[in-house]
């Protein structure tokens, strides 16, 4: 597996955009007051880790409250001591220790009446996520339920960790970050310490389940391969016909499996797909209107715009312009 995940990458990384400006870091971390731009979670869009590695881990203490943010990499951050109310779409929950938050790519959120608060942080960079691991779906079902947040902009609940599981994960976050005199990590230290960690998550968040979501992934192989299709090219012209016909299934067996994973049908998460690519677009790049429009798979300017308000409200000139005065006033 970690074999896999090594020729994977070295496929995808030349992909990513590394970031810059992270400083001089050390490798394990003892807690300590740090300036907020110091660190990735802070830092923008891109993941800057230093030894070019899609893995960054980081213990930090964090002093004070944490504005509303949002990154392109996946953040999942355990809180080892202290308390805070962690802010998402969803509302505000309460954080302590043994609570693993999972932050999908895009995700707005923040920290709030921190006492005391101290945390490990693991940032995993986009393209580790969404092209290396995309075969840990279904033997990891809550990377898969990540992905799924991440287009329908639900916050994935804390994750409860009991003592074991605690204490294990402390462990293999230690042994991604690496030795505490050297900036040498390996791919295949970092790989085969994450999935242990990964695993470690997933089942406790199955546990946490009632059992319905936990189940989702393994139950409907064929619901993942529709979205996977979706995802991976928005700008086809997607049929429920051509759908069913690749996956080589019934489309009234697609809707219904599409639906008890999604909680809708095939054609209603590719038209939330595509907006929510395209806001994407609007808010980060200069790109014409029409041209987003185009890549996402809304080729004509009115129809584009008719479907972008049904999912924002607004055009998406309007949505641009709203996007940039925001930015601005920051």
């Amino acid at each position: 597996m970690i074999q896999r995940v090594m020729h994977l990458w070295r496929v995808t990384a030349p992909s990513l955009q590394m970031g810059v400006g992270c400083g001089e870091l050390g490798a394990k971390l003892t807690t300590s007051n740090r300036s907020l731009g110091w660190w990735p979670r802070y830092g923008g869009s891109a993941l800057g880790s230093p030894d070019g590695l899609p893995v960054w881990t980081r213990l930090h203490n964090q002093e004070g409250d944490v504005a509303s943010h949002e990154h392109e990499f996946l953040e999942v951050t355990l809180v080892t001591r202290g308390r805070a109310t962690y802010l998402s779409h969803d509302g505000g929950r309460q954080v302590r220790p043994g609570n693993a938050v999972v932050v999908p790519p895009g995700h707005s959120h923040g920290y709030v009446q921190c006492s005391d608060l101290v945390v490990f942080d693991c940032f995993l960079a986009p393209e580790f996520v969404g092209e290396t691991l995309t075969f840990l779906d279904q033997p990891l079902p809550l990377l898969h339920t990540v992905q799924h947040a991440r287009v329908l902009m639900t916050a994935v609940p804390p994750i409860q960790l009991d003592s074991a599981e605690f204490n294990r994960s402390i462990a293999e976050l230690h042994s991604i970050t690496g030795s505490r005199t050297s900036m040498e990590r390996s791919l295949p230290q970092v790989v085969g310490h994450l999935l242990i960690y990964l695993d470690i998550l997933d089942r406790a968040w199955q546990r946490g389940q009632t059992g319905d979501l936990a189940g989702r992934a393994r139950r409907h192989p064929v619901a993942i391969d529709a979205q996977r299709l979706i995802e991976a090219d928005l700008a086809h012209p997607w049929t429920l016909r051509e759908l069913a016909s690749r996956l080589a299934v019934d489309r009234t067996h697609l809707v219904r499996v599409f639906r008890q994973l999604t909680g809708m049908p095939p054609i209603t998460y590719l038209n939330r797909c595509r907006a929510q690519q395209a806001s994407f677009l609007l808010a980060r790049t200069d790109m014409p209107v029409a041209v987003v429009g185009a890549q996402v798979g809304w080729p004509d300017p009115t129809h584009f715009a008719r479907r972008f308000r049904v999912f924002f409200g607004v055009s998406p000139s309007a949505f641009r312009s709203r996007a940039l005065a925001t930015a601005h006033s920051k």
